[in-house]
């Protein structure tokens, strides 16, 4: 699901990690000699900010204490923080705490209603807990941001979820919506042709499982018995023998004691 600690490069983080150590050395240098309100406020946005980004640091490398003390902090200077109220919630919910997780996702979508990576957090909190509808509802809302930068991968969850709905069509179309934003996403491919070889459309089976193809052939990634089998499966029913064979090589040469190889091991010998 979405990766909450993109968008933080290791470098920056180091450097508000020494902005914020000296900043709590100095505290009269960084907020105090401001001259009027707006420059006061400004410093304490700026400073609830680092305070986050150095709590996302102490999550990333798991010291929570930390983490939870350093946005503590920034939520004292600014408690409708979205981001800081975000951050929170998912120090609690790698600890466990969903229910205090959850509560700290809608506080930040109230603070800040438009803050769609706070609703993927809570999105895949609720899929977590296999509450579908639900995070199928805060993904789709999450889709309508055309500025998100992670949506391809928004309507790939909505993909996934549809299909463990057994919404198959709809599934479908959320994964092509998903590879409109982001071609370069070769494990789709191979769910695609999964899910219209279920569905009988052996041509556009065929069509999506070729692409996938060319991705395996370019190195991008590895055949595993299953999409071997898939690929058999449709080539036997193309009546392309040349790649019947080729595959079927692939799959006793990589992976001979796979159910998949033994199947077609039973169907020679049938």
């Amino acid at each position: 699901m979405t990766d909450f600690l993109s968008g933080h490069p290791l470098s920056k983080r180091r450097l508000t990690a020494l902005i914020i150590i000296f900043c709590s050395l100095m505290t009269s240098a960084c907020v105090t000699t401001t001259t009027g309100p707006y420059t006061a406020n400004k410093s304490t946005d700026k400073a609830a900010e680092q305070y986050v980004a150095l709590g996302i640091t102490y999550l990333q490398e798991g010291n929570l204490e930390l983490a939870t003390a350093r946005t503590k902090r920034a939520l004292e200077l600014r408690p409708d923080y979205a981001e800081g109220l975000a951050v929170m919630g998912l120090i609690y919910q790698t600890q466990e705490e969903f229910a205090l997780a959850e509560q700290h996702y809608k506080d930040a979508l109230s603070a800040d209603n438009d803050f769609t990576r706070g609703r993927t957090y809570l999105a895949s909190l609720y899929y977590k807990q296999r509450k579908l509808d639900s995070a199928l509802a805060e993904f789709e809302t999450a889709a309508k941001d055309i500025r998100y930068p992670g949506r391809s991968q928004v309507f790939e969850n909505i993909g996934l979820i549809k299909f463990q709905q057994g919404r198959i069509e709809e599934s479908i179309a959320a994964y092509r919506r998903s590879l409109t934003l982001n071609r370069d996403q070769p494990s789709l491919y191979l769910k695609l042709a999964e899910l219209f070889a279920s569905l009988q459309d052996y041509q556009q089976a065929n069509k999506y499982y070729e692409n996938f193809r060319e991705s395996v052939r370019a190195g991008v990634l590895l055949h595993t018995p299953a999409s071997l089998e898939l690929g058999i499966d449709l080539a036997r029913r193309s009546g392309d023998d040349d790649t019947v064979s080729s595959l079927k090589l692939v799959l006793r040469n990589l992976y001979p004691n796979s159910p998949e190889n033994q199947r077609e091991l039973a169907r020679e010998n049938s």
